[in-house]
Formats: structure tokens, sequence, C-alpha cells
């Protein structure tokens, strides 16, 4: 029997009498029940957890205190009568009456929070169930617009903290509120019907004052520039953040510590999941204990955890993007798989055989509209709302039919904008990096995204993806990114350059945000790797993103004096595919790579080499032409190999195998984590001359795979790379050595200065100043004016060992 808190009694009733756990005014944070006959025992095991830290100290001592007795089943009842009392029971059998309407104040703001309490007596089960208890609120606006806004059943908790642990406790009585946000100025007239199986009844008629106020309103695509976001005022809003989208033990404490560090950095945006395994999870499988959990029933502990960090965010001045599935609850097969405790299961009392009927079957439909309808009630209120998403990875639960889940999207998002008063922004989400483009060119959708993982070269992959998603017509910024979906990269990039470059190449791709990273509680914060951030935030700071009318510019770097011998630099080959799906990458491919002049067209070049056995269908050997002026090594990096079975690495040289490694799955499918123990290079050397490689994987599963050939190419020009957007008043450009990357730094490659370059544009017209920005301290170091030449403007560039960022001002 628990309690949001944790477990206060556990009854058990065996064949030769029963127990009784109680525990003490702190809850035991998780009590395990385990039968023992299943090691030829004839006992049961019951395992006490103490409320303790995520870390204990030598000698710290450790308390644990419960009461056990022997217990009847008359006991335990008693027992149960005494956790109903304390949580107040959620159903109702009284005859319909509106008692009275409160406001908690008479005037408020443009944009601020209004909340009505009702005192309602009605019948019903479930009172989240709109077929059983409707409650709605009709606001008549100054301007006479009518407004109609759900009501929802909330319940007051305390919060405490006992170690690293949050525990929730119940403060009152559940109770009916509505919540509202005025978008005009002036008197708005409100009244609350409530309708049951007894008919329907309504408030007196009442209202309240609207003031101005300073609040920019809600976002929405800009209607300046279909790319970028606006507040309702017009003001800009560019996203600049991370996911954030669960706590550890200590639940909402990590968002008082962590918000304030996003806001003070000039971060404006962070992402949450309502689910379906973590504290904001609202429909959960049911518990005997709780009647607010179970199909079509919503945890109200989670959902007060859900208001606390979203009135955090509003004080923070933090946007949130409400995430609200992911595809863990519609995956049965390993990895981070929640089927078997997804309510809709029809092992758990659900109406669905299988996960993806979820798509198609009419009950499943209707319940997530109910809860969708829950959503708008309780949060929809909200500016710093940013958006609903709708999915998290989408493609990959059991099976993703393209088709049902279009029409899916289709009915949920029409839906969703009937009933939210505020039409905020709506978005999904995928794994696949190129997405579902039946899905993202939806007009329903306003904004794509593109998660990515795995690049060793986050400033040359990036900008791509935010290409092909600009072909949309809409804003996009990269919702997740990272060295690694699984989360083992980070002692491989331990000052977080991954997440520098992301960033800067995100926002000169012309996205309407910078990269989210991922992995924000193992790795940005415990590294204090905020400064990455704040940088961007001052360089961005006052842009006017969407009136700029910002585009992609054409920009390189030259040397100012030409060498007269070429330079012999590495190639690094940074693949941009890597996929599970059929694929013109996955698929033997071959390349011919010039010691000079343009490289062949890689888009199929792989970053994932799967094997024999469990993608024999995307089995990809990758076959490399070779020129050789002078002997070189040919390397293969390995970033991460499949824990569902490991893989074989085979290297051939000019038709003879020169390299074969195994990397062995040590435990089979016991465990499933990408395995790391044989990251690193593996080299063969090249005489000079003509040569054929052939790189393959021989083993049972995939390989994260890139590719260097020592001092192969000869160039002329500095090994820096530039990215520029040219708007009306305003020209933005990142420089980046190509060598400053976390896979290059990992590989023990420390990028030499490079002095004597110059940054080219396009011919800009009149007078012009440019501004040198240290990308790591977001501070100018250097302002000068734009040079011209023929057909070109030019900015001489100091020495430049990792990047640099330029924003160009017309005078």
């Amino acid at each position: 029997l628990a309690t949001a808190s944790g477990v206060r009694w556990l009854g058990w009733l065996g064949p030769q009498g029963g127990l009784l756990i109680e525990g003490p005014a702190t809850p035991l944070p998780r009590v395990q029940v385990q039968d023992d006959r299943q090691f030829g025992m004839a006992a049961y095991e019951f395992q006490l957890y103490a409320p303790v830290g995520a870390r204990l100290e030598p000698g710290q001592p450790v308390e644990l205190a419960f009461r056990l007795a022997p217990a009847s089943s008359a006991s335990l009842a008693a027992a149960e009568q005494r956790l109903r009392q304390l949580s107040g029971p959620l159903a109702m059998n009284q005859p319909l009456v509106i008692r009275a309407v409160s406001l908690d104040k008479a005037t408020v703001p443009r944009y601020g929070r209004l909340e009505l309490s009702i005192d309602l007596q009605a019948t019903y089960d479930n009172p989240f169930d709109p077929e059983q208890i409707d409650v709605t609120a009709a606001f008549l606006a100054p301007s006479g617009r009518e407004l109609t806004v759900p009501g929802f059943l909330y319940r007051p908790y305390a919060r405490s903290r006992a170690g690293n642990s949050e525990r929730l406790v119940p403060s009152g009585p559940p109770s009916w509120r509505v919540r509202f946000a005025p978008t005009e100025v002036g008197e708005y007239r409100f009244q609350v019907t409530a309708r049951d199986r007894s008919g329907h009844r309504s408030s007196v008629p009442a209202t309240f004052q609207v003031t101005a106020g300073n609040a920019p309103g809600y976002v929405r695509v800009s209607p300046d520039d279909p790319m970028y976001f606006a507040h309702d005022d017009g003001s800009p809003y560019f996203a600049l953040g991370a996911n954030v989208c669960w706590p550890g033990s200590a639940g909402t404490y990590d968002y008082d510590e962590w918000f304030p560090r996003y806001a003070a950095a000039g971060g404006n945006y962070a992402r949450l999941w309502l689910g379906p395994f973590d504290v904001f999870t609202l429909e959960r499988q049911a518990a005997a204990s709780r009647d607010d959990t179970g199909l079509g029933r919503y945890d109200l502990a989670n959902a007060w955890r859900l208001d606390y960090v979203l009135e955090l965010a509003e004080r923070q001045g933090l946007k949130l993007m409400y995430c609200l599935e992911s595809f863990n609850a519609l995956r049965s097969r390993p990895q981070y798989n929640y089927w078997h405790l997804n309510p809709y299961n029809a092992a758990n009392g659900g109406p669905l055989a299988t996960p993806e009927a979820f798509f198609t079957d009419e009950q499943a439909r209707r319940v997530f509209k109910q809860r969708l309808r829950y959503l708008v009630a309780r949060w929809g209120y909200s500016p710093n709302l940013l958006a609903w998403e709708f999915w998290n990875e989408v493609d990959i639960i059991d099976k993703y039919v393209s088709s049902e889940v279009v029409r899916w999207h289709e009915e949920m998002s029409r839906y969703l904008r009937e009933i939210d008063p505020w039409k905020h922004l709506q978005t999904t989400s995928y794994a696949g990096s190129a997405g579902d483009p039946a899905v993202d060119r939806l007009p329903e959708m306003d904004y794509s995204q593109t998660h990515r993982y795995g690049p060793r070269d986050m400033g040359a992959d990036l900008p791509g993806w935010s290409a092909r998603k600009r072909a949309y017509g809409k804003p996009h910024y990269v919702g997740e990114f990272g060295l690694d979906a699984g989360g083992s990269g980070s002692e491989r990039d331990p000052d977080g350059l991954s997440w520098h470059n992301g960033l800067w190449a995100s926002v000169m791709a012309g996205d309407a945000g910078a990269g989210m990273l991922w992995w924000w509680d193992s790795y940005i914060h415990p590294r204090n790797l905020y400064y990455h951030l704040a940088a961007l935030a001052a360089f961005t700071q006052g842009i006017d993103w969407p009136r700029q009318g910002f585009a992609p510019a054409a920009a390189r770097v030259e040397f100012v004096t030409r060498p007269t011998q070429p330079i012999y630099e590495d190639l690094v080959l940074t693949p941009s595919a890597a996929s599970w799906s059929p694929s013109p990458a996955n698929q033997p491919v071959s390349f011919s790579l010039p010691r000079s002049g343009p490289l062949p067209d890689l888009t199929n070049l792989s970053g994932l080499l799967h094997g024999l056995k469990n993608h024999r269908d995307k089995h990809n050997p990758a076959t490399f032409a070779l020129d050789v002026a002078r002997p070189s090594t040919f390397q293969v990096s390995v970033n991460g190999v499949s824990g569902h079975g490991g893989a074989a690495l085979l290297i051939r040289l000019d038709g003879q195998e020169v390299l074969t490694r195994e990397f062995a799955d040590p435990d089979g499918l016991a465990k499933t984590d990408t395995l790391r123990q044989y990251d690193g290079k593996y080299s063969i050397d090249l005489p000079a001359g003509p040569h054929t490689v052939v790189v393959e994987n021989t083993g049972a599963d995939w390989f994260y795979v890139g590719y260097t050939v020592t001092g192969y190419r000869e160039v002329w020009e500095p090994r820096l790379r530039a990215t520029a957007l040219a708007g009306k008043e305003l020209v933005l450009a990142w420089v980046q050595h190509r060598d400053s990357t976390w896979s290059r730094r990992a590989d023990g490659v420390e990028p030499g200065p490079i002095a004597g370059a110059r940054l080219v544009l396009p011919a800009l017209s009149g007078a012009w100043t440019a501004e040198l920005w240290d990308t790591f301290t977001g501070q100018v170091i250097n302002r000068l004016p734009i040079g011209a030449a023929e057909g070109a403007s030019e900015v001489a560039l100091p020495p430049i060992e990792r990047d640099l960022a330029v924003k160009i001002r017309r005078r």
C-alpha cells in the first residue's frame, strides 16, 4: 500500500497467515517482494531499502526504521482504510451541485495565470473521464471572443527531502480547478458548467479585470519568416538549452539546481518527458492502492511535480517542450522497453493486443484524446509551454507503419488544436535522423526536429540535416544530439567540445534554435559545461531572427598569401548516414578519393557498418580507391559496438586480408548496452601508389565507424571550415578548425594554430564592421572594418586554434 512519497504499508497474505510492514513517518523508498520458491526455498523475501542519498561516505550511519507485525485479512483491510483516509478517494456519489467558484485574484496581467477553484459535488467513478464528469469554463473576452477551457481534478502535495530522495505527501483533499491566461486587456466574463450522468449545472456569471503587463505572449511560427519563431508581440524567440527530461531520485529538487544554471547561462528552453517511466508520467500501470493510476487515470502526484517544474521554469524564463509519449511505451523488445508496464496493454487490462494497435484502436485513440484534454486543462494556460511534442522517436516502436502514424498525428493534432485555446506549437520526433517526411511535412506539425548521435564531427554533420529539413518550409532544430545514444561517451569528450561545435554549427545552419544536447544529468551538470551555452547566448543576444531575413551564405577561408607548395593533410571521413533501415547506405558502396580537388558525394557512406547476422540484408562493406603520393596509414575508428552480439572488423588491401579484429559480446544478450572496450583506431600501412581498401564487418551486428587517411590530401587552403548566415543588417559566420573536434582530440590530435587566413563572403554593399568573438568566453576580441575585393568581402582572421565567431553589422 503505497503513497506517492514511498511505501507506508505493505501487506501480504500467505497460505499460513499474513504480514504487515509499516513504514515510519519518512516512507521507505522501495520494498521488493521476492518469491524464493524459484530458488528451491519455501519462503518469501521482503527486501527493504533505506532512504539514503546517492552516495554513502565511509562511516556514515544508515537508519532503517519500520514496524513488522503479523496480520490478518481484517487488519490489512484496516491498514488500507487508513491509507485511503490519508489520500482521499477520487470517486464521488453526490447530487450535482456547484457550491461556489472562487478566483485566486481579481486582476491579472495579460498572459498571466488566473485559477478558479470550484467547490463541486457530483457523481462519477473516474474524475478524469469527461463522459462521466465534464467541468468547463466559458470565458468572454473584451473583444467578444469566446473561449472554452476544460477543468481538471487537482490535489495539493507537500514535498520534503530525505537524503537525496524526494518525498511527496498529500496536503489536502482533491478539488476541481480551471486555469486560464487572458490574451486581451479589459474585463472578462466567465461561467463554470459541470455535467454528470444526472444533467448539468452552471455557476453564476462573474468577471475579472486584465491589465496590460509586459509578457511577450505565446511562441508562434513567425509571420515574418516561417523558418523562425516569434512571440505574440513580434519579439523573437530563439531556443537555447538542452534536454532536461527527467530528474534523479531528488525529483523536483534536481530542477531547483538545474534550471537556475541554464537561466544564468542565457538558456531559455528545456525538454521534459511526460513518461512512460519517469516521475512526470501521468497515465501509469494500475496500482491497487491508487485510484489515480491505470488506463484513463492520471497520477496526481506526478501532475503536481509538473506544476512545480513549469512554475519554476516560468520564474527562470525557460520555455518547456512537453514530450507526451516515447517509443518505450510501444516497444516490447530490448532495449528500453516498457510495453509490459503500459496500461494500454491487454495484459494490464488495456484494449491493445499489440503495441502498434495503439494508432488504430478506437478506444486507445479516445483515451489518448482524454489525456490531451487533461494536459490542456492543467498546463495549456502557460506561455512558457513552448510546444506539445507528440512522440519521442516513434519510429523505433515494435512495428512502425508510416501511413497509420500519419493518420494518427493528423487526428490528434487537429483535436488538440481544437481544444487548446492558446494554440501551442506542435511537433514530433524520430530516432532516424531523416525522420519520416510523410509526418514531418504535415501542415499540422508546426516545426520539425532531428535526432543525431555518433558523428565524429558535429560541425560538418549537423548542417546537412538542417538543410534537408529546411526544405519543409518550417522551423527546425536538432532536438537531440550527442556522441552516443547509450550515454557512455562523456569520458572521451570531457570538455564538451561536441556540444560546443553542435551549438554553433546548428545556429549557422539557419535553425530556429541551437542543437539540444542529451545527457543533462550525467554530463552537462556534473562537468559544469554551461559556459558553452553562455557564450552562444551572449553572441545571439538581441538578434531579431525573423526580421533579418537570414539565409545561408557562401563562405570560405583562404590564405592571404597562397602557399608555393601543397600542404599534406589527413583525409578525415565523418559519415553522416547511420540507420537500421533499408537505404542506399546500407548496401555495399565504393568511392574514389582524389588527393586534391572536390571529394565525391559521400551521402551513402554509412557511419554504421552492419554485420552478417542480425541485419544481413543491410550488410554494407565500404571500398575506397586511393592514389597515395607518400607512405601513409589508413585508419578505421571504432566508436561503439553493438551489445546485441558484437561485431568483427576485416580490412583488405588490394585484395589481401591485412587486419582482422573480433569485437566479441562478452555476455551475449544478458546486457545490451553499447560495448566501449573496442573503441579506438585500427590502422594499416599504405605504401605510395594506387590502392584499393575494403572495410567490412564480418561479425553478428553493427559498429560505428569513421575513416582517416593520414597525410593524403594535397591542399592549398587553410584547414578551416566556414559557415555563414546573411541578413538585411547582419551577417553571422563561424570559422572552425577542422581538427577541433571531439573525435580528433580523442584520437590524440591537437589542432595547431592556423595564421595568415581571411574569411571571404559575398560582396556587402555599404559600410560594415566585423566583430570577432571568442566562442568559449562569449567576449568580443576585436572589431575591424570589412575589406572589399572583386565581388567579395573579406575579414582578416587572427590565428585560429579552435574556432571563432564573426558578427558583421551594417554601419
